[in-house]
Parts: C-alpha cells; structure tokens; sequence
C-alpha cells in the first residue's frame, strides 16, 4: 500500500522563487531594523554591557563575597563616575568646536581647490 501523496508546495514548481521570497524578507528584515533602531540601540548597548561588565560582577562575587545585585550596582555606578566627567569635561571644548566648524569647513575646501588647481587636469573646468 502506497503512502498517499501530497500535492506539491507552489515554490516547489518554481525554483526562483523561494530565492525571491528570501530576497524580500531580507529587505522587509533590513527596514524593520532601520524603524526599530529607537528602540534596538538601547537593547543592544545593554546585552554589550552585560558582557563587559558581568566578569567584574562575578569577580566581586568570588573574590569580596559581593552579592551579585549589589556588584552589578557597584560597576554601574563606577562606570557612571567614570563617564560623566570625562563627558562634562569634553562638552565646553566640543561646543566650541561645533561653533567654529564653519568656518574650518570653508579653510578646508578652499585649500583643497588650491590643491587641486596645482595639479594638470584636475582644476576647474573652464568657463
């Protein structure tokens, strides 16, 4: 007796076509990232900081008898001690930068069409 047949899956007949189907969810995948990105950075930083920093958690556990929350609280902590004034100090000199990117920009490109005016063939199109 013969195991009964099942019809064959659309895709089967065509073979391009589950090549294309994947093709599309690539795409629908990539614009769903994209649109998420609010709320995916976040997520990521976190899951990369849980990889950091649960070494040094887990090293106050064995080493100081820290318990595990109370080491997770302590590294966050010394990470925030560490990065907000290291971020306090860098923002007056990157404002003042900001403010003089202008000007730096037009240095910049007027320099290099001095540069390129120096070499054959590369200069201003004539008029």
């Amino acid at each position: 007796m013969r195991p009964p047949l099942t019809p064959p899956s659309p895709l089967a007949k065509v073979g391009g076509a589950t090549w294309a189907l994947r093709g599309i969810f690539a795409v629908v995948l990539i614009f769903a990232v994209r649109e998420a990105k609010p709320l995916l950075a976040p997520v990521l930083i976190a899951i990369v900081l849980t990889f950091v920093l649960a070494p040094l958690v887990r090293l106050l556990r064995r080493r100081a008898r820290v318990p595990e929350v109370a080491g997770a609280g302590l590294v966050v902590l010394a990470l925030l001690a560490s990065t907000v004034p290291v971020a306090l100090s860098l923002a007056q000199p990157a404002a003042r930068w900001w403010e003089r990117a202008p000007t730096t920009v037009a240095q910049l490109l007027a320099e290099f069409d001095r540069l390129r005016a120096g070499i054959p063939g590369l200069g201003p199109p004539p008029a």
